[in-house]
């Protein structure tokens, strides 16, 4: 019977598959199997209670590693580890920048006070110093060309503690008016001033009556001496010489003066050219000095055309620069002497000697052999110096 039972029950298990929809029988195995019957399936029934754990099932073998899983979030800070072991001590590293400056510190407690010095005289150096007073007293100072020397604390030798003199204070704001002193003794008599300035001439008093001749006079204090005149930086000299001849040179009226000759020009700052104009090579301040002797026919009956005029100009302009002029009373020679400065600023421009004259102008003066002198510069009738006195 338990064979038929056992026969049974495998074909239950293979009838169905689903074992949610199987109803198990209680079958007895004393019963016959023919008498077995299968109902229905029934509703499920509700989950029953979790059985006892089971035993410890038998280590299986390790599994093979599998690959590398992605990488979990940060975990929590650490608790702080055990203080490690000290390292060795690195090499120096390199001097860092100056750091800010730090807050001003709290005030210290107040020092010991300092021992006073007393400065009892003063020398030119150190060894006047020392011949004097070789040995000094705690306290002894004396000065130095403004440096302190103290005798020093130990008693030893005399230690210079340096300049004592501070910089040179702000002038101060001036102060208030002080109160009116006393009136002073009376001072003695001083010495004589100096002599005062010439007054205005005064009305003619009327004649009085002759006088004692009083003593001699002391003798009046010498005068200042008057500022150096300017310096002389080069020099020309530009001669027209006599011809004696009669009535003499003859220059038109608005005409140029011959000029002869050029001498001493040592620095060649000066062209006289052949048309007798005359080039300033630099630039510079010029001071001009010209002599001519000359006459004109008079006319008594216009005393216009009596005049003789000359002026040294710039050929391009009409500007006089330097000039003079005079009456001829029918004199024989007229001199005439001119002088004047001249600023140059654009070298190699030409200057000129004019007749300024309304009439023609005879260049004369007189014979060289009535002169105790045979040089032709003892009577030129043209003369002109020029000098250069300042650079510009």
């Amino acid at each position: 019977m338990n064979y038929n039972y056992q026969k049974a029950l495998e074909k239950v298990k293979k009838a169905k598959k689903d074992y949610n929809n199987i109803t198990y029988c209680y079958i007895n195995p004393y019963l016959n199997i023919k008498r077995m019957l299968l109902g229905p399936t029934g509703p499920k029934g509700d989950k029953g209670d979790i059985g006892p754990t089971g035993p410890q099932g038998i280590q299986g073998i390790e599994g093979k590693i599998g690959p590398q899983g992605e990488r979990g979030p940060q975990g929590e800070q650490g608790i702080q580890g055990i203080q490690g072991i000290p390292g060795i001590t690195g090499p120096m590293g390199l001097k860092g920048d100056k750091g800010d400056t730090g807050d001003t510190g709290p005030t210290g407690p107040a020092g010991t006070p300092g021992t006073s010095v007393r400065i009892l005289g003063s020398y030119n150096n150190l060894s006047e110093l020392l011949k004097e007073h070789p040995t000094g007293s705690f306290g002894d100072g004396y000065l130095v060309n403004s440096d302190l020397y103290v005798w020093s604390n130990n008693g030893v030798s005399w230690k210079n503690v340096g300049n004592i003199k501070g910089p040179k204070g702000e002038k101060g704001d001036i102060g208030p008016t002080g109160p009116q002193g006393e009136r002073g003794l009376q001072g003695d008599i001083g010495p004589m001033g100096m002599q005062g300035v010439q007054g205005l001439q005064g009305p003619m008093g009327e004649q009085g009556i002759q006088g004692v001749p009083g003593p001699q006079g002391e003798r009046g204090l010498q005068g200042l001496r008057g500022p150096a005149g300017p310096s002389i930086i080069s020099s020309a000299h530009f001669v027209t010489f006599n011809d004696t001849l009669t009535p003499g040179k003859v220059v038109e009226v608005n005409n140029r003066l011959p000029i002869d000759l050029k001498v001493h020009d040592i620095k060649y700052e000066y062209n006289l050219n052949e048309d007798n104009t005359i080039t300033f090579t630099q630039r510079g301040v010029y001071y001009i000095d010209f002599i001519v002797s000359a006459n004109i026919n008079n006319d008594n009956n216009n005393s216009q055309n009596n005049v003789i005029a000359v002026g040294f100009k710039n050929v391009k302009d009409t500007d006089i620069i330097s000039g003079c002029s005079a009456w001829d009373n029918n004199a024989n020679q007229v001199i005439l002497n001119g002088k004047g400065f001249i600023w140059i600023n654009t070298p190699n421009e030409n200057f000129e000697l004019v007749n300024l004259s309304k009439k023609t102008l005879y260049l004369t003066g007189p014979d060289i052999r009535d002169l105790n002198s045979e040089s032709f510069y003892a009577n030129p009738v043209v003369s002109l110096v020029i000098m250069k006195v300042e650079e510009i």
